[in-house]
């Protein structure tokens, strides 16, 4: 079961000397909180919902399949648009 997702940005939150005794569970966004995707959803689905999310995540039947990450989506548009465009 999917319970929530934890990224660089939320542990850049915590102070570092803090670190040692914080629970993850307490810096992670709950899986409440997310727009989690379908592994069928299409692309443009994921690009409507990222918003502020860095990653979204994606669920089948309440179990984590997959993450997406935003600036890894973004970054291959632009490479594909270099390629394509040639600019």
């Amino acid at each position: 079961m999917f319970l929530g997702l934890a990224t660089s940005d939320d542990v850049r939150k915590v102070e570092h000397e803090r670190w040692p005794t914080t629970p993850i569970d307490t810096v992670m966004t709950r899986a409440r909180d997310l727009q989690p995707l379908s592994p069928d959803d299409a692309l443009t689905i994921a690009l409507e919902r990222f918003g502020d999310a860095a990653v979204l995540p994606v669920v089948r039947d309440g179990s984590l399949v997959g993450l997406l990450d935003r600036d890894a989506v973004a970054n291959y548009i632009r490479m594909r648009d270099l390629f394509t465009t040639g600019r």
